[in-house]
């Protein structure tokens, strides 16, 4: 495959993107980067296959069949792996296996966590082939160090880590169990490390708690709050990257407005149908 660089044509972004969404690493070797595309596609498809493994294809199960659709799947994380997701679906479909929600065991745990992660990674993954691109199309190859945006100077100082605790208490970590809350999971696990720190921490699944649903609605805000960050950071630090001026620029200040002309100044003047 010729290398974007070396033909001074640069890659589509979109299609930069859609390709790793199919297949982890091909949008870096279509754009040239045949090394970070082949090591790209060796951590997330091995984090995908090593979950699958150990979860036995078990994922779905988890969730209540009240609750299956054709559109449920799409609000699963494994999904930003979709080649990965595909695969289990066609390696392990059963539809004889596991009709009801179950109680997992921890390698099953695991393994459904390492899956929900390797999706999330390959989004990073697709944003990063969309900003090569990008950056190729530039002809920009240098790297300024840019500054963090307000929105990351806002989780740093533990605002959303803060709010996902309190959600966390609210429901005694109920959100932290996927056979319970199968989609909040999915969206507190966005909050990152915090989640990842509090997984092995999970409530109990029997007994009833009295501010649940307030809890678990705190815990998956903080994560779908943090995906808007990491969105802005995103941009921010790609234009900053790409020599653009991250910062909107201030409008302009209205001048003075022109003083209206007065029909009385122009009775009399020549040419204005007046006594000359």
């Amino acid at each position: 495959m010729a290398s974007a660089q070396s033909t001074g044509r640069a890659g589509l972004p979109l299609v930069a993107a859609l390709l790793t969404w199919f297949v982890p690493g091909l949008g870096l070797l279509y754009l040239g980067r045949a090394l970070a595309g082949l090591l790209t596609f060796a951590l997330i498809e091995g984090l995908f296959l090593i979950g699958a493994l150990l979860a036995r294809g078990a994922s779905f199960d988890m969730l209540d069949p009240d609750l299956r659709s054709s559109a449920a799947f799409a609000l699963a994380p494994e999904l930003g792996n979709l080649g990965g997701f595909l695969w289990q679906f066609g390696s392990y479909a059963d539809p004889t296996r596991a009709l009801l929600p179950r109680l997992f065991s921890s390698s099953e745990k695991l393994g459904v966590l390492l899956m929900a992660l390797s999706g999330l990674a390959n989004l990073a993954a697709i944003s990063g082939a969309h900003f090569e691109a990008r950056r190729q199309a530039a002809s920009r190859q240098r790297s300024l160090a840019a500054g963090p945006s307000p929105a990351l100077l806002a989780a740093l100082q533990g605002l959303l880590p803060g709010l996902y605790a309190l959600g966390l208490v609210l429901c005694e970590a109920a959100c932290l169990e996927r056979e319970r809350h199968y989609y909040y999971w999915s969206a507190q696990l966005l909050t990152g490390l915090p989640a990842l720190l509090a997984l092995p921490f999970g409530g109990p699944l029997e007994q009833a708690i009295p501010r649940q649903d307030l809890g678990v609605f705190y815990a998956g805000l903080a994560g779908l709050l943090n995906l808007l960050t990491c969105l802005d950071v995103y941009g921010f630090q790609a234009a900053r990257l790409l020599g653009q001026d991250p910062t909107p620029a201030p409008k302009p200040a209205p001048g003075p407005a022109a003083p209206a002309a007065n029909p009385k100044h122009l009775v009399g003047m020549p040419g204005q149908g007046g006594p000359a």
